[in-house]
């Protein structure tokens, strides 16, 4: 499960209002962890954010798209965190700043 979030904002604006509203700073992400994907992540309690901007057209399969994901995993195990993304998007949602959807 993850978070849609329409691209209202660039996404590094959109990285810094999801930090404020979970109180996690995500920092642009060039690890090469998420591969062809433009990435801000951050670490709270034990679990990984992640906001993924669309890829290149050139890595999209099948339909393109160009909303934002918001990923929450467990940190020690890369599992991803249902409960805790679930929360996260009612935060959102309340916060009134970005349009986001569960898919």
């Amino acid at each position: 499960m993850v978070v849609r979030i329409e691209p209202d904002f660039l996404l590094e604006a959109t990285a810094r209002i999801v930090g404020e509203v979970v109180g996690v700073s995500l920092k642009f992400d060039d690890s090469g962890f998420y591969e062809e994907f433009p990435a801000y992540s951050g670490v709270a309690q034990n679990v990984r954010l992640a906001l993924l901007g669309p890829p290149a057209r050139k890595y999209m399969v099948g339909e393109p798209w160009q909303h934002y994901e918001l990923r929450a995993s467990t940190r020690c195990t890369g599992r991803q965190d249902g409960p805790r993304i679930t929360h996260i998007q009612r935060r959102i949602v309340s916060d009134g700043r970005l349009r986001s959807a569960l898919i």
